[in-house]
């Protein structure tokens, strides 16, 4: 499982609706009782219900249907670092970083000042 916690419209189909599906997994472990421990760098339980939201607004944009809601949980649980997820989704998927590069220069200039700063700051607190 895997929230990838950037900006849904940055997003290919694949790892748009992946992400989708991969919310419901992570609530139906949640609700089910099983361990999610492994994946606390990976997702955000107690931000599941405003991303669901999120990538369901950007699946309607794009025209597809949306029949799925997500059941209600509540867990304080992990935290994804937003940058590395930029990263990654990168080196794996060029209609991602195509989509995210579109995406970052349509930014206003100080937007994109911003977003370079905060790339910056997590990329050094990674070493």
């Amino acid at each position: 499982m895997r929230m990838w916690m950037v900006s849904p419209e940055t997003m290919c189909r694949k790892h748009l609706l992946g992400e989708h599906v991969e919310i419901h997994m992570l609530a139906g472990s949640i609700l089910k009782g099983k361990s999610i421990a492994g994946f606390a760098k990976l997702v955000e339980a107690h931000s599941a219900h405003q991303r669901h939201w999120a990538l369901v607004m950007e699946m309607e944009r794009r025209g597809y249907n949306h029949r799925s809601p997500l059941p209600d949980f509540n867990l304080e649980f992990g935290e994804v670092n937003v940058a590395k997820s930029i990263m990654d989704l990168h080196e794996r998927c060029p209609d991602c970083k195509s989509m995210w590069w579109c995406w970052f220069n349509s930014l206003v200039f100080e937007d994109r000042v911003m977003i370079d700063r905060y790339m910056m700051e997590e990329i050094s607190c990674q070493k």
